[in-house]
């Protein structure tokens, strides 16, 4: 039985796909597709009847690919948001499943998405993921002058980091909020920390926050 091939597709930071010519040969060529309801969405227009699956969680994936392998699948494309190896899906199938059967295709991360959004370069920022990890993670990176962009989950918003910085005693640090970015609805919105706090506004849950 061949083994399975699994192409890691990035969609970069866009409501609307744009492939390489490779990863849009690579999509068009696997016979299961595998993404969020999202990701599936924005690949919509591309696909020609193949099979979709939605993404389980991390946990359930072992026992998804044993049941790809078991029905003798040989190929399946992972949709990834922005580029799956920098902060991305890509990292668990690294670490999981053979280097020989994984085949990746970069794009552009909201990260620096969000650095260009502001103008800032990549090497002088420090980038840290707070996606389904402590918070208090984020109490040893505050420090004079540096500008932390920020991937946050719905443990870690712009006011719960605003009051961080407050605690670290940043109080005049200014945040950014880049929401939806790549998105026609896509905003930037800059605040003081003690501004941010008093703002009544519902961040869409798509965001990076940028402190500097």
């Amino acid at each position: 039985m061949a083994a399975l091939k699994i192409h890691i597709i990035g969609l970069g930071v866009t409501d609307k796909a744009e492939f390489t010519p490779a990863a849009s040969k690579a999509l068009a060529g696997c016979e299961r597709v595998l993404g969020s309801a999202r990701q599936l969405e924005v690949v919509a227009a591309q696909l020609s009847g193949q099979q979709i699956d939605q993404l389980p969680t991390l946990g359930d994936l072992p026992a998804y690919l044993a049941d790809l392998n078991r029905d003798g699948v040989t190929s399946l494309a992972v949709l990834a948001s922005g580029d799956p190896l920098y902060y991305g899906i890509g990292r668990w199938f690294s670490k999981n499943v053979s280097d020989q059967q994984l085949y990746f295709y970069p794009a552009v991360s909201s990260i620096q998405m969000a650095c260009h959004e502001l103008g800032l370069s990549l090497q002088n920022v420090e980038v840290l993921s707070l996606h389904g990890r402590p918070f208090e993670k984020i109490r040893s990176k505050l420090k004079a002058r540096q500008t932390l962009v920020i991937l946050t989950d719905k443990n870690s918003q712009p006011k719960a980091l605003a009051l961080e910085c407050i605690a670290a005693g940043f109080d005049e640090s200014r945040l950014s909020v880049c929401e939806s970015l790549g998105y026609a609805r896509q905003r930037v919105t800059h605040y003081d920390v003690t501004e941010l706090l008093h703002v009544d506004i519902e961040f869409d849950p798509l965001h990076v926050t940028v402190i500097q």
